[in-house]
């Protein structure tokens, strides 16, 4: 196992991404105004077209929602929990696999997927905040990890660099390389937070007074079994 010691906010980064999803959501609750009350951006934006707008941006945000736990599953399927999650970047190895072949961060498009996604029951302000900061720390992330590979694979990784993009995807597949296998089942142990948030988007898109209290359920549920499953990979590692 090679790891690359990591800043605080690399080994905190779920807190982090935490933080700016409670910024976006309190702070943008509270530049609406008590006059206005708390008014969540697919109802502003959607009102627009009346019932239906409303309810076809909800839609909307639990598409990207599972498209996020879609591409991240298949993105940690070649990985695991204990390198997805683990506190500091592992360069163990340069994977050209699966969606690797179209972007060089997958897991962390999937957050963007997320963000937009997820942000859109904030205010407008604070869905905005809510992408931006993603944006922000997601680069910040990326150039993070990608100078670890870069400092160990050198020419390897600048060719793959040239060749895929960081984030937004390629239309064809680069070349494969290497030899590793994806495996459904360390996916989905790698992505229970996610699945149990996209079940909590999906309950609050069958009923929203009811579905938000069901989201935060899951989303601490979610937290507390990754936390297990992580704790028991790296155990295994």
């Amino acid at each position: 196992m090679s790891e690359r010691s990591s800043p605080w906010w690399y080994r905190r980064r779920s807190l982090v991404f935490g933080a700016i999803y409670f910024l976006g959501f309190v702070l943008g609750g509270v530049s609406s105004g008590p006059q206005h009350g708390y008014v969540p951006a697919f109802v502003q934006l959607g009102s627009r077209w009346g019932s239906n707008g409303i309810f076809g941006l909800l839609t909307f945000s639990v598409v990207l929602t599972a498209l996020c736990f879609l591409l991240r599953l298949w993105g940690s399927s070649y990985l695991s929990a204990g390198i997805v999650w683990n506190d500091n970047a592992r360069t163990d190895a340069l994977l050209v696999r699966g969606p690797f072949r179209y972007t060089r961060n997958p897991l962390y498009l999937g957050n963007l997927l997320m963000a937009i996604g997820i942000g859109i029951m904030a205010s407008i302000g604070g869905w905005i905040f809510i992408v931006l900061a993603n944006v922000i720390f997601i680069w910040m992330l990326a150039r993070h990890e990608e100078a670890g590979l870069q400092e160990r694979y050198g020419a390897a990784y600048e060719r793959y660099a040239a060749t895929v993009p960081w984030l937004l995807p390629r239309l064809t597949p680069a070349p494969a390389t290497g030899h590793a296998k994806a495996s459904l089942r360390q996916g989905l142990l790698s992505e229970l937070l996610t699945g149990a948030m996209l079940l909590g988007m999906i309950a609050v898109l069958f009923n929203a007074r009811v579905g938000v209290l069901a989201f935060f359920v899951l989303y601490v549920v979610g937290i507390l079994a990754q936390n297990v499953v992580n704790m028991q990979t790296r155990r295994n590692e």
